[in-house]
């Protein structure tokens, strides 16, 4: 995991959270989990012991224990950065997740305090059996968007925003929003296929062009890079591209967020 911030002409590389530093660049929370989940998150000296962290070919292991009975809640990870950006591109490298089973509830995501006023972005998560990634915006009220799916793929629409490929599943992204679930969002689910996908793979994935964003299937093509850039609106900031400064888009992004008087994803 990287985040490099946006020069004149290029990015340039401000942190560095690849294996070597991720550690000490992280918190272990050991407080109860907010969201009520069946879990028993662990110090960093207990998931030392336990094994529920190390290193593994290089990269980040983060696991929980999946072999005991735990009538208490899983032994289980929760681990937060201990600096805060609010410009930049984050680029995530993941090559294996939590499959889509029954229990499971991974995610990666950035926030700020005070919560939700500061907002939350859902970067990748899912529960239970879920296939594809869903995508979300946590706000507090008067942030709600509409959707740019109707323009055609690959093509900006008429304020210069180009489609994107995800499905807009709610609109409002005020926690408390009027006519959705508590804490629901607004929320972009991934698609299942893409026609002009191209995915390889020495694992047995059904024929279809998937899109392989979440769990099993995610994790059946060796993982995914996830890429996110916040940036101020006051500029006309581009689409993310490449660290080579190329851009290079072979199909259209699955998430594309701008703020305007009123937010449009």
């Amino acid at each position: 995991m990287s985040l490099v911030e946006q020069g004149l002409t290029q990015y340039t590389l401000v942190d560095d959270y690849s294996y070597q530093n991720f550690f000490s660049n992280f918190n272990l929370i050991t407080s109860s989990d907010p969201t009520l989940g069946f879990v028993q998150y662990q110090s960093l000296d207990s998931a030392i012991s336990n094994q529920y962290i190390g290193y593994l070919n290089e990269s980040v292991y983060l696991g929980v224990d999946h072999t005991n009975k735990t009538p208490n809640g899983r032994p289980s990870l929760r681990l937060e950065g201990k600096k805060a950006y609010n410009q930049g591109l984050l680029i995530a490298d993941i090559t294996h997740m939590p499959d889509s089973t029954c229990g499971n509830w991974p995610a990666l995501w950035m926030f700020s305090d005070p919560w939700p006023e500061m907002g939350e972005i859902d970067i990748i998560e899912g529960v239970n059996q879920q296939s594809v990634n869903a995508m979300t915006l946590h706000t507090s009220a008067g942030c709600v968007v509409e959707n740019a799916t109707v323009s055609p793929e690959d093509q900006a629409d008429t304020n210069g925003q180009l489609a994107f490929s995800g499905q807009m599943t709610t609109l409002n992204c005020d926690v408390d929003a009027a006519g959705q679930a508590q804490n629901v969002g607004c929320s972009i689910q991934a698609p299942k296929t893409t026609p002009s996908a191209s995915v390889t793979s020495t694992e047995n994935l059904p024929a279809s062009p998937i899109l392989p964003t979440y769990g099993t299937n995610f994790n059946l093509v060796s993982g995914s890079f996830l890429v996110l850039e916040p940036y101020q609106t006051t500029s006309q900031a581009t689409l993310p591209t490449p660290v080579t400064g190329v851009p290079h888009w072979p199909i259209s992004p699955v998430v594309s967020v701008t703020s305007r008087p009123t937010s449009r994803i």
